[in-house]
Order: C-alpha cells, then sequence, then structure tokens
C-alpha cells in the first residue's frame, strides 16, 4: 500500500478537506472515537492509497488529539475515510460538528 501510494503522489496531486460530519461526536474520557469522514476528490476510477495530515497543534477541541494515518479511497465521486481522534483528559468532550481535522493526499 505504501509503494501504491508513493506513486500515486506522482500523478495525484490533489489534496481535500476532512471535516466531522453533520453531527457532534461525544468522546469519553480517555476514549478513542473513528470519526468517520467523506472524501471528495472528484471521480475516482480505482482505489487510491492516500495520507491524513491533520490540522496543526491545537485545532481540535483542548485534550482531544488527532493523529495522521495512512487510508484508502473507494472508486466514484465520493469516498469516506475514518481517522482516530482521542481524549486525552478526564472527562467527556465533545468533536463538534464539521470540525476541520485535516487534510489527505
Amino acid at each position: 500500500m505504501l509503494v501504491n501510494l508513493i506513486q500515486s503522489l506522482d500523478s495525484e496531486p490533489d489534496t481535500a478537506l476532512l471535516r466531522v460530519g453533520k453531527q457532534d461526536i461525544h468522546i469519553a474520557a480517555g476514549g478513542t472515537v473513528k470519526v468517520k469522514c467523506h472524501v471528495y476528490f472528484g471521480p475516482l476510477d480505482e482505489d487510491l492509497p492516500v495520507v491524513f495530515e491533520p490540522k496543526e497543534e491545537g485545532a481540535c477541541s483542548g485534550g482531544l488529539e488527532v493523529e495522521g494515518c495512512l487510508n484508502r479511497t473507494k472508486p466514484g465521486s465520493s469516498s469516506h475515510i475514518y481517522v482516530p481522534v482521542f481524549n486525552n483528559t478526564e472527562k467527556e468532550m465533545t468533536l463538534r460538528k464539521r470540525t476541520e481535522l485535516g487534510t489527505i493526499q
């Protein structure tokens, strides 16, 4: 998958913004949630490996941490990927709808 990603970066330089969906997401204290994010890259004929790059430090609510990851999109005009979000606090946190998490390439 990593080799495919490197090869596709040469031919597909596009990036897309990833946001939380239409509803707030509640994350328990010390918990992790895989947030489903839609990807709009335009029509794709085949699976495409992508790298998720989170926004700079502190972009999410205090105590929530988002890490970069390697994913794969599906063919079609839109796809989705799951991004892990960690709650490093001792209380339940809310990730607000439409929050920008980062970009994919």
